[in-house]
C-alpha cells in the first residue's frame, strides 16, 4: 500500500484551549464547539492523559491540570475519532477514525497517514482499538489488521486473515510470547509472532476449540490468554483458557453481568464492566472495585499513570480519574455542547441556543435530548432532557428562538408537544392547546412547530402543521392570535422568516413558500394578503420541488433554498400581485458557461453577513461564501480543505459583533472567523488587531468598531498613502501589503475613517513589527 504522507506543522500543545476559555479568534480561523461527554478509549503519555470523545480528542496534563481539546481546528486531519493508543519508544500518539484516518502527534507536530482510508479496500474500515509493540501500531480495522512503523511514519503491512484472505472485522488484537491473536466478530485468530509473513493469510488459523462468536476484548494477562466473548444477546463473559488442557474457564463467575474491555496492567488485570471498573491480582483476587464514582457512570476502558491514578473513560462523565493518594475522584471534561445533535442556531446579545433536531418529515424520530446554549466566556449550558421529558413530555426539539429582549431566554419549537419557553437551567412555560392558541395536528394528539421568527416588534411568530389556522403568533404583551390559510392545511414548514416589511414567509416540505402580510392589524384578517408561491412560471417560479430555507438580504431581497439551488425575489412587495410574480435565479459564468448558482445542491441555510455577501449550507458540499448579488464565488469550505466536521449543513447563526460564523452540520458544531461586522451609527471607538502586529502575524489586520461601509485609508508616520479600503459593514481588513505590493515596514501606523459621504469620522493608530 503507498504511503502519503503529510505533515502538518501545527504546535498545538502552544494554543490555548480556545472554546474553553472563551477567547476570541482570529479572522479566517476556525474553533470547534464539539461534545466531550461520550468517551470510549484512553492512552497515557508520560504526564498527559489522551482521551476520544464523542468523535473528538482531548488530553489532559496530570502535572499542570491544563485540558487540551485536539480537533481539525487544532490541526489534526479528521473528525470521527474511534481509539487512541501512545508508543513510548518513538514518542508517538496514535489517533484511529472510524473512516480509517490516522493521525500521529509527534514532536508537538501532526502527521496525517491516510493510506487506508484511500485505499481500495471497500466495506467497513472502521480503526476499532490500536495495539503497541516495539515501535509500531497494529491497528484493528473492519477489515483486518494494519501495521504501522512509528519511527518510519508510515504503513508496513496489512494483514487479511480470514478464509482465503476474506476480510473479518477485528475488534482487537494482542500479542504473546510466541504469538499474536486476533479478537474478532466470528472468533479468534492465531497466527505465529516471528519467522512467518502474516500478510499470507494461509499463516493464520482460527482456535478452533472457541466458539465461532463475537469477541469483543482478548488479553494476555499471567501467561493466559484472555477473552470476552459473546454468550448471547447483548451478554458478555470473561473466560481464559488453561494452557496445559487448551480448556476454557470462567473468570470470576461471581460476575455476572456485562464486560466491555479487558486490560493487562503489568502485574494486575483491568476489567471494565458495563458500570465499574475491577482490578484483580495474578491470583485472580480483586483488590480494587470502582463503581458509582458519580451519579450517572458508565466506565468504557482504563488506564493508570506512572503514579498510581486510575483514568477512567465514561459514557456520561468523558473522563474521570481516582487520585492514588486520597482515593478521591475527579471530573476532567472539557467545556462543550452535551451531544454532537446540532439543527437549529439561535444567537443574541453573546448567547448562542442550540436545538437538537429530531423528526423527518412527518416522521418522529423520539428522541429525548437537551437544549444547550453557549455564553460569550465559551462556556456550555444544559436545560436536561429527562427533565424536558418528564414535565412536558416534549421531545423532537426541533428549532430555537432567542428572546430579542432576554437573551437568556429561549423559545423551542417542537414535533411533539407544542412550544416551550426555557431559561439555560430552567423551564418558564409549556404552550399547548390548553393555554394558548396553538392547536393539534389533524387527527393527532401532537402539536407540531418547527418553524418561528421573531417579528421587528418582538411578536413570535410561529408554523402550527397541519391546523385550521397555522400561523399562530404571540405578541411581545403576551396575547395570542391564529391566522387561516384559505384552501390550505399547512405542511411541516421547514423555516419562517419574517421580513423588515412585516411579510411572513413560510418554506414548506414540496409545497413552496406560504408568504402572508397582516398588514400590521394583528385583531382582523380583513385586510390581510396570502400567497403560495410554487413552482413553474407564473406560479412563483422556485427552482426545486423541495424547500428549506429563506432568508432576507440588506436590500430587502428574499433568497430561498432549494433542493436545486437557490431562487431570489428581488420585489417582495409585488408577490401579491394579481398578474403573479416569479422568483429569479443568479446566473454565473463557469468557464464561459452561463449556469445557475448553485443548482445541483440540496441548499439547507442562507445567512447575509453584515456587508450582503450570501453564507450557504448545503446538505452535500459543505458551505460556500458568495458575493453579495451571488455571480462571485468568494469561499467553499469542505471537509477536505476546511476544519469543518461534515459537509450536510443544517443551520447557521452569525455573532455580527464578531464576524464569527455558527455553523450546524450533521456531526456537530464548528465555527469561522468572517471579515463582516456590524457597522455602528456613530464612530465612537476604533479597534486595531492585532495590536502590536508581531514579526511573526501572518493573517489579515483589521480595524473593528467602524460606521456601515465607511472609507478606510491607512497612512505611515510620514502621512505617505499605505493602504485604502472601504468597511465589510463595520470592519476593514489589511493585509499588511502596502501599495507597491510589498510587506509594510515596521513603524506605527495611523487608520483615517469615515463615512461614504466624509462624514462621522475618526481615527486611531498601531505598531507593526516587521522582519529584519
Amino acid at each position: 500500500m503507498d504511503s502519503l504522507k503529510i505533515k502538518l506543522q501545527v504546535v498545538f500543545f502552544s494554543i490555548m484551549f480556545l472554546n474553553v476559555m472563551g477567547q476570541d479568534i482570529a479572522i479566517g480561523q476556525w474553533r470547534g464547539h464539539l461534545s466531550y461527554r461520550y468517551a470510549n478509549d484512553l492512552a497515557v503519555a508520560g504526564n498527559r492523559v489522551y482521551c476520544t470523545a464523542s468523535g473528538s480528542v482531548f488530553s489532559y496534563n496530570s502535572s499542570t491540570e491544563e485540558i487540551q481539546v485536539l480537533g481539525k481546528s487544532e490541526g489534526l486531519s479528521d473528525f470521527g475519532a474511534t481509539c487512541v493508543a501512545y508508543d513510548s519508544l518513538s514518542k508517538t500518539t496514535i489517533i484511529g477514525y472510524a473512516n480509517a484516518n490516522v493521525d500521529l502527534v509527534k514532536n508537538d507536530k501532526i502527521i496525517n497517514l491516510s493510506d487506508i482510508k484511500r485505499s481500495s479496500i471497500t466495506g467497513n474500515k472502521t480503526i476499532n482499538d490500536i495495539t503497541i509493540r516495539n515501535g509500531k501500531a497494529y491497528l484493528a480495522c473492519g477489515f483486518g489488521i494494519v501495521v504501522i512503523n512509528l519511527t518510519k511514519e508510515d504503513v508496513e503491512d496489512t494483514y487479511l486473515i480470514g478464509p482465503n484472505g476474506a476480510q473479518v472485522n477485528v475488534n482487537t488484537v494482542v500479542f504473546s510470547s510466541d504469538s499474536l491473536y486476533a479478537a474478532t466478530t466470528s472468533g479468534i485468530y492465531r497466527a505465529a509472532n516471528s519467522g512467518l509473513f502474516l500478510s499470507d493469510f494461509n499463516n493464520w488459523k482460527k482456535e478452533t476449540y472457541l466458539p465461532t462468536t463475537n469477541h469483543f476484548s482478548i488479553c494476555w494477562f499471567n501467561n493466559k490468554l484472555m477473552t470476552v466473548k459473546n454468550t448471547g444477546g447483548n451478554s458478555t463473559m470473561i473466560y481464559y483458557r488453561n494452557i496445559n488442557t487448551n480448556a476454557w474457564q470462567r473468570w470470576d463467575s461471581t460476575i455476572n453481568f456485562r464486560c466491555l474491555r479487558l486490560k493487562n496492567f503489568g502485574d494486575v488485570l483491568g476489567t471494565v464492566y458495563d458500570g465499574s471498573v475491577y482490578i484483580y491480582n495474578t491470583s485472580a483476587v480483586r483488590t480494587g472495585t470502582y463503581y458509582g464514582y458519580f451519579e450517572l457512570s458508565s466506565p468504557t476502558d482504563a488506564e493508570f499513570d506512572s503514579k498510581g491514578n486510575l483514568y477512567i473513560s465514561d459514557n456520561f462523565q468523558s473522563m474521570v480519574r481516582r487520585n492514588a493518594s486520597d482515593g478521591n475522584f475527579i471530573k476532567i471534561t472539557p467545556q462543550g455542547p452535551p451531544d454532537n445533535n446540532v439543527y437549529s442556531l439561535s444567537f443574541d446579545n453573546g448567547i448562542l441556543w442550540v436545538a437538537p433536531g429530531g423528526a423527518s418529515g412527518l416522521a418522529n424520530r423520539y428522541r429525548v435530548l437537551n437544549i444547550s446554549s453557549m455564553n460569550a466566556a465559551g462556556e456550555w449550558k444544559l436545560l436536561d432532557a429527562g427533565k424536558i421529558y418528564n414535565e412536558t413530555g416534549c421531545f423532537d426539539l426541533m428549532v430555537a428562538r432567542v428572546s430579542p429582549t432576554n437573551a437568556s431566554h429561549c423559545f423551542v419549537g417542537t414535533w411533539s408537544n407544542g412550544m416551550l419557553e426555557v431559561t439555560t437551567d430552567s423551564i418558564l412555560q409549556h404552550y399547548t392547546k390548553a393555554n394558548s392558541s396553538l392547536d393539534t395536528a389533524s387527527g393527532r394528539s401532537s402539536t407540531w412547530i418547527q418553524g418561528m421568527d421573531f417579528d421587528s416588534n418582538g411578536n413570535l411568530w410561529i408554523s402550527n402543521a397541519f391546523t385550521q389556522n397555522p400561523l399562530v403568533v404571540l405578541t411581545a404583551d403576551k396575547r395570542w392570535f391564529s391566522f387561516p390559510f384559505p384552501g390550505y392545511t399547512l405542511p411541516p414548514v421547514q423555516k419562517l422568516l419574517t421580513t423588515s416589511s412585516g411579510q411572513k414567509w413560510l418554506m414548506a416540505e414540496k409545497t413552496g413558500a406560504f408568504v402572508y402580510d397582516d398588514a400590521g392589524t394583528l385583531e382582523s384578517n380583513s385586510d390581510d394578503k396570502f400567497r403560495l408561491m410554487s413552482f413553474g412560471s407564473g406560479k412563483g417560479g422556485l427552482p426545486g420541488t423541495d424547500i428549506y430555507t429563506a432568508c432576507e438580504d440588506m436590500n430587502g431581497a428574499i433568497w430561498i433554498g432549494t433542493d436545486k439551488g437557490i431562487g431570489v425575489v428581488f420585489s417582495p412587495q409585488s408577490v401579491f400581485d394579481p398578474a403573479g410574480y416569479d422568483a429569479e435565479q443568479i446566473k454565473i459564468d463557469q468557464g464561459g458557461y452561463i449556469q445557475y448558482l448553485l443548482e445541483s445542491e440540496i441548499v439547507t441555510a442562507i445567512e447575509v453577513d453584515d456587508n450582503n455577501r450570501k453564507w450557504i449550507g448545503t446538505a452535500q458540499s459543505g458551505l460556500y461564501l458568495v458575493s453579495p448579488d451571488g455571480t462571485s464565488q468568494l469561499e467553499h469550505f469542505t471537509v477536505d480543505n476546511s476544519p469543518l466536521v461534515s459537509n450536510n449543513i443544517f443551520d447557521l447563526e452569525i455573532n455580527r459583533t464578531t464576524g464569527e460564523i455558527f455553523i450546524a452540520t450533521e456531526k456537530g458544531l464548528v465555527s469561522y472567523k468572517g471579515t463582516a461586522t456590524k457597522g455602528n451609527t456613530e464612530c465612537n471607538e476604533v479597534l486595531v488587531y492585532p495590536n502590536p502586529v508581531r514579526e511573526n502575524h501572518s493573517g489579515p489586520i483589521a480595524v473593528r468598531g467602524l460606521v456601515q461601509g465607511a472609507e478606510v485609508k491607512i497612512t505611515d508616520a510620514a502621512g505617505t498613502l499605505v493602504y485604502q479600503t472601504t468597511a465589510l459593514g463595520g470592519q476593514a481588513i489589511w493585509d499588511g501589503i502596502n501599495l507597491k505590493g510589498e510587506r509594510a515596514h515596521s513603524g506605527v501606523y495611523f487608520v483615517f475613517t469615515a463615512d461614504k459621504d466624509g462624514n462621522k469620522g475618526c481615527s486611531t493608530k498601531f505598531l507593526l513589527l516587521n522582519k529584519p
